[in-house]
């Protein structure tokens, strides 16, 4: 049952991706301009640890013995130390300090680079979004209109707008290339000390646990938060719209407290989706530092036995604290994933909405009309049992 829902989920949220994908797809140039800085950025980020950990190794660290020092060293520290002494002009470390400078500085013009156009191509599609969603509602029947509170179609082109913007600007399309940084990562790891690193991942496990138990939760969540914030502002659209009506029947108590209960109930759903935010982000945050703790342990032992070096040891905590900050930003992305797709739902179901009576493309005009237009008992209803015409009759020459 569980699978079933699961494969179900995952269908509708591709589909939902690619009908954001059709309004991207125009200025998809941006797109992939960003997709190519991300992996750059990430490059540049992963390879600043392990240019301390040279440092270190090769300029800083005193080792026992010369033989076990020479040992230690892996082939890129043994072919990049010459060359970091010549590029600091006979001193390793200011080699070291210029290749770190180098790596800062594109780090920060590729990170920025993707997030200006990110943010570019947000702007630019969800405009032609909201375009295509008021000519939309503008072809919808009357009949659509009579059983739609004006507040929801309101929020359609507001908040549900804004909360796929949201998602944009909290970069969840870059979650897939945090999946790169971790394997990144990961791979470093192993590359520098398989056993130290067998330690330091051993509480992915039950963090993956944790991150599935809070995904499954949230997103039931966030369509509850956007369906009663919807429900607030269809009420506040018909209150204040009808005002005038409830201060001559002097309703405004009831009024008041008809609101009240929506209110709360949007908070009530607000305040569970802070919960699972904050124990998901409370949790990854526990298993980091639980983790470095085991690094320091188990690391510290291999460094005073000569086993890694000190490098490696600092550079073992560097990564874990860059692999912890993708799965500590997990929950603030998947947030507003999850958000967003909810508001996406939301919004395709309105795109799809058919016209009931639709006008023909190009309609026949008659040159020399003639006789007469005549209703005899004609009713007419927009809800079913509710007629608006009742046996209505009359001619028109």
């Amino acid at each position: 049952m569980n699978d079933e829902s699961t494969s179900q989920g995952r269908g509708v949220d591709i589909r939902l991706l690619k009908f954001v994908w059709t309004y991207i797809r125009p200025y998809q140039n941006l797109f992939w301009i960003s997709a190519i800085l991300m992996p750059l950025s990430t490059a540049c980020a992963l390879a600043q640890p392990y240019v301390i950990k040279i440092a270190i190794d090769l300029f800083l660290a005193k080792p026992r013995a010369t033989s076990s020092s020479r040992a230690l060293q892996t082939p890129v520290e043994r072919l990049l130390g010459p060359i970091l002494v010549r590029l600091g002009g006979g001193y390793g470390l200011v080699g070291i300090g210029e290749l770190y400078l180098i790596l800062i500085v594109a780090e920060f013009a590729s990170f920025y680079g993707q997030f200006y156009l990110t943010n570019m191509l947000a702007q630019y599609s969800l405009s032609d979004l909201r375009l295509a969603l008021f000519k939309q509602v503008e072809r919808l029947p009357m009949a659509f209109f009579d059983r739609t509170p004006v507040g929801r179609l309101v929020s359609r082109m507001t908040t549900d707008i804004d909360s796929i913007s949201e998602m944009f600007a909290a970069g969840s399309l870059t979650m897939f290339n945090d999946v790169l940084t971790l394997l990144g990562i990961i791979t470093i790891l192993f590359g520098s000390s398989p056993r130290l690193a067998l330690w330091a991942l051993c509480t992915i496990p039950p963090l993956l646990l944790i991150i599935n138990f809070f995904r499954v939760r949230a997103r039931v969540v966030y369509r509850e938060i956007r369906d009663r914030l919807a429900a607030i502002n269809a009420y506040l659209s018909e209150a204040i719209s009808g005002m005038t009506v409830i201060q001559l029947f002097t309703r405004e108590e009831v009024s008041r407290g008809e609101f009240d209960v929506l209110n709360m109930r949007s908070r009530d759903a607000q305040m569970m989706s802070n919960i699972y935010e904050a124990g998901l982000f409370s949790a990854v945050e526990a298993l980091s530092s639980f983790t470095v703790a085991i690094v320091l342990w188990v690391g510290g032992g291999q460094t005073i036995r000569n086993i890694i070096g000190l490098g490696t040891l600092v550079a073992f905590v560097e990564y874990l604290k860059m692999f912890f900050m993708p799965l500590r930003e997990i929950s603030t992305k998947y947030t507003a994933l999850q958000s967003a797709l909810t508001s996406v739902e939301r919004i395709e179901a309105l795109m799809v909405e058919v016209p009931a009576i639709q006008s023909p493309l190009a309609p026949t005009r008659i040159a020399n009309p003639r006789g007469s237009i005549v209703f005899e008992n004609v009713s007419f209803e927009y809800r079913p049992g509710e007629l608006v015409l009742r046996k209505l009759s009359f001619t028109v020459e």
